[in-house]
């Protein structure tokens, strides 16, 4: 029997540049607010990355790639530090987003995410 959590490893990959500003990808709250991010890997359908802590699971949030591409995407899960933080250091999450249905710039349903970094060339093999 196949490992169901090893064929999820073997169609992700790291992204390769994941500080904000060098990965072309912008992440957004309804309102416009842009959210801090690191991004970490990809998949075809989704991307983890460490976040801000004001994200909430099931949350919408807009991903922008490169110039023009928006695509919808729901905050589907999130891991929370354990430990102690140091007062006044911000705590970041573990998070993973999805895509939603229909979340092309134009409602049609967007090719695949590594599809979509690979033309940046951010996206490791």
């Amino acid at each position: 029997m196949i490992n169901e959590s090893l064929l999820m490893q073997e169609r992700r990959t790291e992204v390769r540049y994941s500080l904000n500003g060098l990965v072309p990808l912008r992440l957004e709250l309804e309102k416009g607010q842009v959210l801090d991010a690191i991004f970490l890997d990809a998949s075809t359908r989704g991307l983890g990355m460490i976040v801000e802590p004001s994200l909430k699971v099931d949350q919408q949030v807009l991903l922008k790639v490169g110039g023009g591409i928006q695509l919808k995407m729901s905050v589907r899960w999130i891991k929370k530090p354990m430990g102690l933080t140091a007062p006044g250091v911000p705590v970041f999450h573990r998070a993973g987003v999805c895509l939603l249905q229909g979340s092309g710039s134009q409602g049609e349903k967007p090719s695949s995410i590594l599809e979509i970094l690979e033309n940046f060339h951010c996206v490791d093999h």
